[in-house]
């Protein structure tokens, strides 16, 4: 008995006071880390070369890099702390597509929203290594460290037949084209079976549109699935009204491109009502949950975890539920938004 109190007694003193602060009492500071510190200037065209088309630097332009990375953001933790803030929350840090957008209305991904690798970090932002070393940081300050990530799409790579440039692509209902035709009602048949349901029937993704990919580009996206058109929706650019708030594509220069990931293809395909992404050191897992959330644990899997990621959504879109998800880890919380 004196032993067994003696290792409880041990095992909550090893744990880090700032996990027993709940997550309406944080204070939480935001930053994008391409615009708030450069620590290392030889990652700033993330290894690339050329002009700013190829890379994605140029500081004198607002949408493209600006040379902030990760070891800029652990030199100033300091600073944010003396601030107040008791907890850290970066942008989307995962791998982007450095350029995208029509001719003319290029821009970068220094916002993180066109991510092609969810397994590593922009080579803009710095290294896996250079992420560990910052949670790290964080937590010796006695902080938290949120991450954020975007899984209900990725960078734009799907071509659409007949846009212009993937811009001018209007939604195509699935009432005007659905899943069983291709190119409209009256088109050749496909997907046969298929009843909005049983998707292990859905493999043919050209229902709407005539979908390809360009070569250098169709094995870019990490887990190696997302490089699948069948797992996307590929009906237009949404008007954010009505169905296609759903299954319509984000779309426009220096917004959000990719195409809108099919996420209940994903979830039934594999016989499961709802599902969960786990960014891990080298995959994504799932595992079944009441509701579509995410959680993402850092890029060292349990050994590691940052203490909080957000986005959490149901199947309609609205706002899941908050859900706390230890992961054998106490004190950590995901939370979304809509």
């Amino acid at each position: 008995m004196i032993v067994t109190a003696a290792l409880a007694l041990a095992a909550a003193s090893a744990t880090p006071a700032y996990r027993a602060r709940l997550p309406e009492d944080e204070v939480i500071y935001f930053l994008l880390p391409d615009r708030f510190e450069n620590g290392d200037p030889s990652n700033d065209r993330g290894g690339l070369s050329g002009d700013r088309l190829q890379t994605g630097f140029d500081p004198t332009h607002k949408g493209f890099f600006h040379g902030g990375d990760l070891k800029g953001l652990a030199s100033r933790l300091g600073y944010i702390k003396d601030l107040g803030a008791t907890a850290v929350w970066v942008a989307p840090v995962f791998q982007n597509k450095a350029v995208q957008g029509p001719p003319g209305e290029e821009s970068a991904g220094y916002h993180g929203y066109w991510i092609t690798d969810f397994t590593r970090v922009d080579s803009h932002l710095g290294t896996n290594a250079d992420f560990k070393a910052l949670v790290d940081a964080v937590h010796a300050r006695g902080m938290k460290f949120y991450m954020d990530i975007v899984v209900n799409h990725t960078a734009d790579v799907i071509q659409l037949e007949g846009c212009k440039s993937g811009v001018d692509c209007p939604y195509r209902s699935i009432a005007d084209y659905p899943y069983q035709r291709r190119g409209g009602v009256n088109g050749a048949p496909t997907n046969s079976g298929f009843d909005g349901t049983n998707f292990a029937k859905l493999t043919d993704p050209n229902y709407a549109y005539t979908v390809s990919v360009p070569a250098a580009e169709k094995d870019i996206k990490r887990p190696a699935w997302l490089n699948e058109p069948i797992y996307y929706h590929n009906r237009g650019n949404s008007t954010f009204r009505g169905e296609s708030s759903l299954t319509g594509d984000f779309f426009g220069p220096g917004r959000n491109d990719g195409r809108r990931r099919f996420v209940e293809y994903r979830e039934n395909r594999h016989g499961r009502q709802h599902h969960r992404f786990h960014c891990r050191s080298e995959w994504m897992t799932e595992q079944p949950i009441t509701d579509f959330c995410c959680i993402c644990p850092a890029f060292d899997g349990d050994q590691h975890p940052p203490d909080v990621l957000g986005f959490a959504f149901d199947q309609q879109g609205r706002l899941g539920r908050m859900q706390e998800h230890t992961m054998g880890h106490t004190g950590q919380y995901e939370f979304g938004d809509a």
